[in-house]
């Protein structure tokens, strides 16, 4: 028989005698909480936020009376001497990554604490502890049986340990996962959808972000609905956070966080996917959970676990994975902690080794007040547990460091093989693998491509969606304007992907001579293996003509006597087999258009077989003295392209008296005219 925490809560009120003992423990922290009440009072600009937490006392106390002073310490619940107590306190903001730090070095607990919104949520978690320390006592949350052997062989013979190195790797290459960058906001995005691609042909699964108010980093939450026991629940999760604790820039340090926690990822990632592979059904409903913002006081999972009181949601089990990838030289393979967990669903997964896997050697310790996710379901009446890779004393030292970065797959498949009898049998249900349906998506990455006469290019072909079976697409070219042979070499063959293959591949589509731009297409044909044809299964090749011809004037500068008419020559060199045109304009230098010549802009085209010059007409104004402006050509079309000498500079010469202020325009107009007739090699006369 099992109760619901809405009838733990009944049953402890109607209980005198436990009603007495949590009265007893509550009351005094009640009175110093009113005592110490938080008022919310306008906060200057300077002035450092106020953070409420709660703590073990036995870390609290542990602190020296310099080291509370530094970290701002005020406790607001009642003071105590027992190391078993839970405590209220506040600090400064700024001050809770130094507390996480100690808390890290000095009681190696990841984070060590539980962050509350106000005091009167932390006041509400005091009385939540004090009664779980006696309801849970008095009261089995569950029925706990061992008889679903069938399941856990078929779950288990779908779980591909070489899996758990790639979810760790994917998440340790974020930068970091700190809940307020924006890499961790990333990471999470890529978990929720890993999770939704597993579970993409499975209709009673939704994958799904949990937001929180107070930070950017959601938590991710996958959920198997249950077959016959829907509105009962089983979870299983580990938080997706990671930190560098040493560091004063968390958002940007290095923390990759392979093995806390990573690792803890990968188990409940690994599980999730055999559950999809093996056909898996539940009786009841599984939760597969991420949480965020473990490392800063439980917080993503703390919502959470509030969130399923508040709804009533009745949580049978909780089994967190936090730390599975290191093995210390003198640690069993898996250590429970037995603080601030279930005693009896321990006992289940004790009994869960013992049955399904002997060999596995496993232990008992302690890890004190919030040293994880476990914790916020523990304090809010549900049976929870923690199996962890090592005695508390001899877990790996480089977490929360850059050097957080090695994981022992083989480790972690212990963990691996726990989850997958904790929720086989607590959730209960059958597996059948003929419900799986495996699918992968290819197509190309790009739907159209520009190819050059005489090249060759090379086509990606992207395959998305579930790798856990081979794959294969048939391709070939399909003529349009251009034609296999004449103008490309025909392509046609089958590309092929192997289990847990995901790479691009390509494929080589090679031009022949074309005297004009054409088209033509690749195209995928037919699938097969666990593949189906994307949106994008045709590609459209644009064949162009690689001719080119080039624009240019014929020299870079030219001197032009005031009041008078110029042609500057533009020359067309290079492949005449396209037509071609070339805009140009006149820009003002010291010369201004309207005062001292007229300004032009224009298009000058040629067509197929053209390679004769053009001018463009100027015509100058008077000047006092020598001014300057520029001609230049600024757009081409057709197979043109500018040529190096795509500007010229016209200086316009004063010739009153006759005078020569330099340059290279000779003694009169009419002379100077006629020369640069002959400079720029003309070959049509202005009409």
């Amino acid at each position: 028989m099992k109760l619901k925490p809405t009838a733990l809560a009944l049953s402890l009120i109607t209980s005198l005698t436990l009603y007495s003992v949590a009265s007893s423990e509550v009351s005094a922290q009640s009175n110093q909480l009113k005592n110490n009440a938080i008022k919310t009072t306008p906060k200057k600009s300077n002035q450092v936020p106020t953070e409420i937490i709660t703590i073990g006392n036995d870390a609290l106390l542990n602190f020296s009376a310099a080291e509370r002073q530094a970290l701002g310490i005020k406790t607001l619940s009642a003071s105590s001497k027992n190391p078993q107590d839970v405590v209220m306190v506040s600090l400064p903001a700024d001050k809770l990554d130094r507390l996480s730090q100690l808390m890290h070095d000095q009681h190696r607990r990841c984070g060590g604490y539980i962050w509350h919104p106000s005091s009167a949520s932390a006041e509400k978690h005091l009385r939540a502890v004090a009664q779980v320390k006696h309801a849970q006592k008095a009261n089995l949350l569950v029925e706990y049986t061992i008889d679903n052997d069938a399941t856990v062989a078929e779950l288990l013979g779908q779980i591909d340990p070489t899996n758990l190195a790639s979810v760790v790797t994917s998440m340790g290459a974020y930068n970091n996962r700190y809940y307020t960058a924006s890499s961790g906001v990333e990471s999470a995005q890529w978990l929720k959808d890993h999770w939704q691609t597993i579970t993409s042909t499975r209709d009673d699964i939704s994958v799904e972000f949990f937001y929180h108010d107070n930070w950017d980093q959601p938590s991710v939450v996958a959920t198997i609905t249950g077959e016959t026991l829907a509105d009962e629940v089983v979870v299983i999760g580990g938080h997706l956070d990671s930190i560098n604790s040493s560091s004063s820039n968390r958002e940007a340090a290095r923390a990759p966080g392979f093995d806390d926690n990573a690792s803890g990822i990968a188990v409940i990632t690994e599980t999730l996917r055999a559950m999809v592979v093996s056909g898996y059904k539940p009786a009841r409903t599984v939760k597969v959970m991420g949480y965020a913002a473990e490392e800063v006081g439980l917080r993503g999972s703390s919502d959470i676990a509030q969130f399923h009181v508040n709804n009533n949601i009745d949580v049978v089990g909780a089994a967190q994975f936090d730390m599975t990838g290191y093995k210390a030289p003198s640690a069993k393979d898996i250590v429970f902690m037995t603080d601030y967990t279930n005693a009896e669903q321990n006992q289940f997964m004790y009994d869960l080794l013992d049955h399904y896997y002997p060999e596995i050697d496993y232990a008992t310790d302690t890890c004190g007040y919030a040293c994880s996710d476990h914790a916020s379901w523990h304090v809010n009446g549900y049976a929870a547990s923690m199996p962890f890779e090592s005695y508390s004393s001899d877990y790996n030292s480089d977490i929360h460091t850059t050097g957080d970065d090695h994981f022992n797959a083989t480790h972690a498949t212990n963990f691996l093989r726990l989850s997958i009898a904790y929720v086989a049998e607590l959730a209960k249900g059958s597996a059948d693998p003929d419900n799986y349906e495996s699918r992968s998506t290819v197509e190309f990455t790009e739907s159209s491509a520009i190819l050059t006469e005489g090249q060759t290019i090379n086509v990606r072909l992207q395959r998305t969606g579930l790798f856990d079976r081979e794959a294969s697409v048939s391709y070939q070219t399909v003529d349009g304007s251009a034609v296999a042979g004449t103008e490309y070499v025909a392509a046609s063959g089958t590309v092929t992907w192997a289990v847990n293959d995901s790479s691009d591949k390509i494929i080589q589509i090679q031009a022949l001579e074309t005297d004009e731009n054409k088209s033509f297409s690749l195209e995928l044909t037919s699938a097969d293996g666990n593949a189906e044809l994307g949106s994008v299964n045709k590609i459209d090749i644009d064949l162009q003509n690689d001719s080119k011809s080039s624009f240019n004037f014929w020299q870079p500068e030219v001197n032009v006597d005031e009041s008078s008419t110029v042609l500057i020559a533009i020359q067309r060199t290079g492949e005449l087999d396209e037509p071609a045109s070339v805009r140009f304009r006149t820009v003002n230098g010291t010369a201004i258009a309207g005062v001292n010549y007229v300004a032009n802009t224009g298009t000058l085209s040629w067509g197929i077989g053209e390679g004769d010059d053009r001018g463009i007409e100027i015509d100058t104004l008077n000047v006092d003295e020598r001014e300057s402006f520029t001609v230049e050509l600024e757009v081409v079309s057709g197979n043109a392209v500018l040529g190096e000498t795509n500007k010229i500079s016209v200086n316009i010469i004063n010739r009153s008296g006759g005078g020569n202020q330099g340059g290279s325009g000779g003694g009169g107009g009419s002379l100077g005219f006629a020369a640069l007739l002959m400079l720029l090699g003309l070959r049509r006369r202005r009409q």
